[in-house]
């Protein structure tokens, strides 16, 4: 019979209980759940979070009862989007049972990447290992900026000296005259094109995650939709969903002008003691 995902989808799309489980169905729910991953198009944490959920009442004994291939396709499906399953020198399912048992999302390392691209049939999908890549794992970035600096500094000095000396005492503020539209019009493109890339999952609610991990998915993004770091403050809502979203414009009298300040104060009120301590109470 062939595989048919939306048959499977009625049977395997809660969470199967391994104890009444068949030796049919731990095959037919991780080939379903291996599917589900490809076509969602998850991702790093979000596709750790939801691998460790459903599978976190498997056992040793319980993967061993699929067939082999089943679990080396779930293998590389998880690898190739972002989440680190061990392979080197360790069976396919004692890879994927020490998997479930782990409590912290761990990110690949860039030695871990280097090695995995070796074997040339071999990709990654997630879209954070593709940017790491492409930016000589953030060195290039770096780099990139530093360079831009050093071209502005030394343009505003050249276009300084030029200028008659009447004209520099006119300068401030016929600055903020001619630069007004075009700042705005910058950050309207900028803003836009960082809306265009974000997506529900990638944004920060305040419950739950780590805002550490979203603040990097953010620069990561604005990275790509080209926004100026100056900017970084005034698109930083983008970022944010639920209460964490609520938070800012309840907030907004009080927010810092400057992008550290906004993150200091996000990450003191959502994960700081205080916080915590009345989690804990609830």
């Amino acid at each position: 019979m062939s595989y048919n995902f939306n048959v499977e989808s009625k049977k395997y799309n809660r969470r199967i209980d391994p104890q009444s489980a068949s030796e049919d169905d731990f095959s037919g729910y991780i080939k379903f759940k291996t599917e589900l991953y490809e076509r969602e198009k998850w991702f790093d944490e979000n596709l750790w979070e939801t691998f460790t959920y459903y599978f976190e009442k498997f056992n040793l004994d319980n993967w061993k009862m699929a067939e082999k291939e089943i679990l080396q396709s779930l293998r590389k499906t998880l690898r190739s989007a972002g989440v680190h399953v061990n392979k080197d020198e360790v069976v396919v399912w004692d890879a994927l049972n020490e998997m479930t048992t782990t409590t912290k999302f761990s990110p690949w390392t860039e030695d871990q990447i280097k090695k995995s691209l070796r074997d040339k049939s071999f990709n990654f999908t997630s879209g954070k290992i593709q940017w790491l890549l492409e930016n000589n794992f953030g060195r290039q970035e770096s780099y990139n900026t530093l360079e831009s600096a050093k071209i502005q500094i030394e343009t505003c000095k050249l276009e300084e000296s030029e200028l008659p000396k009447t004209q520099n005492l006119l300068l401030p503020e016929k600055q903020l005259y001619d630069q007004q539209p075009n700042y705005l019009a910058d950050i309207g493109r900028q803003s836009g094109n960082l809306s265009k890339i974000y997506t529900e999952n990638m944004k920060y609610s305040g419950e739950n995650d780590s805002f550490t991990y979203k603040l990097m998915i953010f620069n990561d993004n604005c990275s790509r939709a080209g926004v100026t770091r100056e900017n970084f403050s005034k698109v930083f809502p983008t970022m944010l969903k639920s209460l964490a979203f609520d938070y800012y414009y309840a907030s907004i009298g009080a927010m810092p002008q400057k992008s550290e300040g906004i993150c200091k104060m996000f990450e003191e009120y959502f994960e700081g003691k205080e916080y915590k301590r009345g989690v804990l109470n609830k």
